[in-house]
């Protein structure tokens, strides 16, 4: 059975008022979901989807946040950034074009606890992003590039 109270009804942008309004009494659901979240993503984007996705950074922010207290080894540091921080955005970047500006912000993050230790501690990078993005066989650490990873899934 279904359960009413729990359910939502979505409706594109080029339903019209009389069209949704029959299709709600049809099915006897009046909740409309246009602001709510599916799977943890948002249902509806719209044009700017700047604001859709700024939970991202924030949500690797605090999950890098919390190891920061930690005395991590460059190896543990490494296992941390390639198994939990680069995996985390995978769901969303499968199915939505992640803005490159929202992406630059998580490579800030993990470059930030790669370089620092922290999430927020700024320290010198001794490689460029490029470099370290690369394969270990090229010399690089084999961290994944998060734009280029969306677009790879994106094209599956």
């Amino acid at each position: 059975m279904v359960n009413r109270d729990k359910s939502a009804v979505f409706f594109s942008m080029n339903c019209g008022e009389e069209e949704k309004q029959m299709a709600r009494e049809a099915l006897h659901i009046e909740q409309e979901a246009l602001t709510e979240r599916y799977l943890g993503l948002p249902t509806a984007i719209g044009r700017s989807t700047k604001e859709a996705f700024e939970y991202m950074p924030g949500r690797l922010k605090g999950l890098v946040g919390g190891w920061s207290g930690r005395q991590a080894s460059c190896a543990g540091r490494e296992v941390l950034i390639k198994s939990v921080a680069q995996v985390v955005p995978t769901y969303p970047m499968s199915c939505f074009l992640i803005p490159n500006s929202t992406c630059k912000k998580m490579r800030s993050v993990i470059a930030n606890y790669w370089w620092g230790g922290a999430a927020d501690s700024r320290r010198i990078p001794w490689q460029s992003w490029d470099q370290v993005t690369k394969p270990k066989a090229q010399g690089g650490m084999g961290f994944r590039d998060l734009h280029m990873s969306n677009l790879a899934m994106l094209g599956k």
